[in-house]
């Protein structure tokens, strides 16, 4: 630890850039920094900076840092997301060589000639229509040949990562958060590089994804709980209420209830000492994560920008 703290003194003593850096110690164990701007950071002026806390490392601790790098973070919901794309990229600069600096994004340049993709769209259609055989087939179409081939697992690593971290981002739009999956798993990411075979590779694929799909299953069945109350409290099916709302509404039930509990939200939030997680809560969201995905979905802007643009327009 004594060491730690010599490198974060000396982190903390470098002057700031163009942009905000916040440096925290994560368990004791790594060093975190995260990077805001008002304005577009660069992939160059990250390098730089990253490069910068390395040379103070090496001066002021004399230790030397591996760096890995996430793409970029745009709403809190996907600062998980973040970590463990950085997470995952410093386990991939030991690969690369003595104090790296690996960007997550370079993860796809890097695919080597001849690699197969996985074919994104089919996943997201299996997990959507809870089909364990089609999302098996799709994993097994792509890994199954290449034990023919003997690639290298580092390329395999950064092959299943990329699938894994695609249906992270697109998990959001459904509330669904891959790294509470893993947890739930009591899983990592970077398990993957800790599968010594192919076959434990696409196992480990396989359950990641199982996990999704499993949790999409648990937030339709809470969707279908709502349509059946409603339907109780008026004496009819769930099937005459879904039908009505489609004929009468021209939209689903879920997409109804949306479009209220959003509507609600923006006249609550006129309301300048609101706070945004007690907003969330009375518009019948438990993730405060989830409900500020779902206004900007909704409106186009967060919660924070739809206050700041409704206080000026007064």
């Amino acid at each position: 630890m004594a060491f730690w703290r010599r490198v974060w003194e000396a982190v903390a003593a470098l002057p700031r850039g163009r942009f905000h850096r916040l440096p925290f110690l994560l368990n004791g164990e790594d060093l975190v920094v995260l990077y805001s701007s008002g304005d577009e950071i660069a992939p160059d002026d990250v390098r730089a900076d990253i490069e910068a806390i390395q040379q103070a490392a090496r001066d002021k601790a004399r230790v030397t840092l591996s760096a890995g790098v996430s793409d970029l973070c745009t709403e809190p919901g996907m600062l998980p997301q973040a970590y463990e794309q950085a997470n995952c990229s410093a386990k991939q600069s030991a690969f690369v060589g003595h104090e790296s600096v690996y960007f997550f994004s370079q993860m796809q340049k890097e695919r080597p000639a001849g690699m197969p993709y996985f074919d994104t769209e089919q996943v997201e259609k299996a997990l959507l229509a809870q089909d364990y055989d089609a999302l098996r087939a799709e994993i097994d179409r792509v890994l199954l040949p290449l034990a023919q081939q003997l690639p290298e697992y580092r390329a395999v690593d950064q092959l299943c990562l990329s699938l894994l971290f695609h249906v992270s981002l697109w998990g959001l739009r459904y509330g669904i958060q891959m790294e509470e999956v893993l947890r739930s798993l009591g899983a990592h990411y970077t398990d993957i590089y800790q599968s010594e075979t192919l076959a434990a590779k696409r196992d480990f694929v396989l359950a990641c994804l199982f996990g999704c799909q499993q949790a999409l299953a648990v937030r339709r069945r809470s969707h279908s709980h709502t349509v059946k109350s409603v339907a109780a409290y008026v004496h009819k099916t769930p099937a005459y209420i879904s039908r009505v709302f489609k004929n009468e509404l021209g939209c689903n039930f879920s997409d109804y209830l949306t479009e209220k509990r959003m509507r609600l939200a923006a006249q609550l939030l006129a309301q300048p000492d609101g706070k945004v997680y007690r907003i969330a809560a009375q518009c019948g969201y438990a993730d405060t994560s989830n409900f500020i995905r779902v206004f900007k979905r909704f409106y186009g802007v967060s919660p924070a920008e739809y206050r700041a643009v409704q206080g000026g327009a007064e």
